[in-house]
């Protein structure tokens, strides 16, 4: 069985491996206002950060130790993210101590991937041998890359295999080898990087007003990390997000210098600069509202006081009706020789007072709250069924549709499999608009996903090379929710070791399942990626004789439906799956969204 990339999560017995054979020299790089923080901002309950409870504790370099263990010693220490890095900063010459930028970016390397070379004068050092003192020594280091997250914390998985090196010149400073030269950022290992960073959402408003849209960032866990945290909110949305979202920070607005936001009793004190003044009453009850969502998950933060320049910084009373992570109703809609059905926990039943399809075979389901829609048979017509009404809408037509997502405004969206760059997207009534995605032309679309806010929408397509990636996008609209175009985040698949990928749906606000597979396996499996942008996880598989072909998910990791290839729907039950009672076969489960 082929070796398979962990996820960058808790991963305690190399952590304490790590730490002990490190710590002993034997890390084997040669071949080893006030704003109160509840209120109507959101309608889901927040997510505690996960336990924390190992902490690294770095050491100082030891007299007279050897160059390579001198590197050893200071990528071991670059896991200490506490007072800048002071100990890692210690295994450098006081120069390059005060040059070096470690927030520049971070490799992550993975676990044992590590190699490294020692040359003095042009010639390789065994690794025992003692260098002459009077003459530099260079340290190349290589290692297979896991991971890099540049300097705004945005984290990019890398593709298997990827390799890279780093190189460190030596040099004796007080009789103590000492790194006289390096690159900008960090090097860290995956286990290292755990202990060390943690994801945390920064919040923007979607473009009709009515959602906190997260993005994914990556932030050293450290005292400061409230700081690091609205540093990056105040920099604004990536440029792949931009179009989607805005945010009531006037231009200019940051922190004033020293940039600091202390944590005091509960109490994140946030003190901006004048250009803050410049927003009017919206734009800073938008301020209000996403300082709330983002500084909320961070540990000791109560409650939020703003400043200008030290002075008071008036805010509306009231927070507005901002929804976050608005989930899905724990119902998934399927289809059935007999019609649309739902499944609620262990029960099926049909889908009541659903219009006549006499003479049509319904498939690939989707629903929101108050509708359905659904493709034939053909996969050539685009349906939409409203209980209570006598006969279903045709809101398009087109040749091998995609199954089709209802986004929060009431557009439902498809595409044909073979994408011509435009996607059509429908409503009630005879609309239909040309969404443009120039970036999707001549590829094949397997699925799609718009998210309960709106604003993003996630894909999984297979480029004319062949290569299955899986996307996430933005959803630019007007004010009243019409959508004009998508565009992807930079780089590429979110998991590039997955090889193969049918079906992809968000399991919350940042987080997603998949369905496929990586190099080696036979069959597709269930895939958790959370948050987004991180490694994924695979679920524990059905068994080997019921073959996955179709996936849903609701409001969390737990809420997954998959379907199998004899007809049954199965969920999931601790670690297990087990199948929904039907006494029809059940094929394409869907939430809403």
């Amino acid at each position: 069985m082929p070796r398979r990339r962990r996820p960058l999560g808790a991963r305690v017995g190399t952590l304490v491996r790590v730490l002990v054979v490190g710590l002993v020299g034997g890390l084997a790089l040669a071949g080893c206002a006030a704003i109160p923080t509840s209120g109507p901002v959101s309608t889901g309950a927040p997510v505690p950060p996960p336990e924390r409870g190992l902490r690294f504790q770095p050491v100082s370099p030891p007299d007279g130790a050897a160059p390579l263990d001198v590197v050893r010693g200071f990528l071991l220490a670059a896991s200490g993210v506490e007072d800048d890095h002071a100990f890692a900063r210690a295994y450098l010459v006081p120069q390059a101590a005060r040059s070096w930028r470690p927030g520049a970016g971070i490799t992550v390397m993975v676990d044992g991937s590590a190699q490294a070379t020692l040359e003095q004068g042009g010639a390789v050092l065994a690794e025992d041998a003692r260098p002459a003192p009077d003459e530099p020594v260079t340290a190349t280091v290589s290692y297979e890359v896991a991971a890099r997250v540049d300097a705004n914390g945005r984290l990019t998985v890398a593709a298997p295999g990827t390799r890279d090196e780093v190189g460190y010149r030596l040099e004796q400073t007080s009789g103590q080898w000492r790194i006289a030269d390096l690159p900008d950022g960090l090097v860290v290992d995956e286990a290292g990087f755990d202990l060390a960073f943690t994801p945390h959402q920064l919040y923007w408003v979607d473009a009709t007003g009515g959602y906190l849209v997260p993005e994914t960032r990556w932030f050293a866990e450290r005292r400061a990390i409230a700081t690091s945290i609205v540093t990056e909110l105040l920099r604004g949305p990536s440029p792949w997000l931009a179009p989607a979202v805005s945010t009531g920070f006037p231009p200019g607005t940051a922190l004033t210098r020293p940039p600091a936001v202390p944590v005091v009793g509960g109490e994140a004190r946030v003190d901006l600069t004048r250009a803050a003044l410049d927003a009017g009453s919206q734009e800073r009850a938008l301020m209000q509202a996403q300082l709330q969502a983002t500084l909320r998950p961070v540990p000791a933060v109560a409650t939020v006081r703003v400043t200008v320049e030290g002075g008071e910084f008036v805010l509306p009373d009231s927070l507005p009706a901002l929804v976050r992570d608005p989930g899905a109703e724990s119902v998934a809609v399927a289809a059935s020789p007999d019609g649309l059905v739902e499944a609620r926990g262990g029960t099926v039943r049909p889908v009541e007072d659903l219009p006549v399809t006499e003479g049509l075979t319904l498939t690939d389901p989707a629903r929101s709250t108050a509708a359905y829609a659904a493709l034939d048979a053909d996969r050539t017509r685009l349906l939409y069924l409203v209980p209570g009404t006598a006969e279903p809408e045709e809101l398009l037509t087109g040749t091998d549709l995609l199954a089709p997502s209802i986004d929060p405004h009431g557009w439902v969206w498809t595409t044909p499999r073979v994408s011509t760059g435009l996607l059509p997207v429908a409503r009630p009534g005879g609309e239909v608009v040309e969404v443009s995605a120039p970036w999707l032309s001549g590829r094949r679309v397997s699925s799609l996903r718009v998210a309960r806010d709106g604003a993003r929408v996630l894909l999984a397509t297979v480029d004319p090379s062949g290569a299955h990636r899986v996307e996430l996008a933005s959803v630019e609209r007007t004010g009243d929710g019409r959508p004009l175009s998508v565009t992807r985040a930079s780089g590429a698949s979110l998991d590039p070791t997955l090889v193969a990928v049918s079906e992809v749906a968000w399991t919350g606000e940042a987080s997603a399942a998949v369905l496929g597979r990586r190099a080696g396996e036979d069959a597709d499996r269930v895939y958790l990626a959370d948050p987004l942008g991180a490694p994924t996880e695979p679920l524990v598989p059905l068994p080997e004789d019921v073959p996955v072909v179709s996936l849903a998910a609701g409001s969390t990791p737990r809420a997954v439906v998959i379907g199998s290839a004899d007809g049954r729907l199965w969920q999931r039950a601790g670690a297990q799956w087990v199948p929904v009672p039907a006494d029809v076969p059940l094929s394409d489960p869907a939430f809403a969204g």
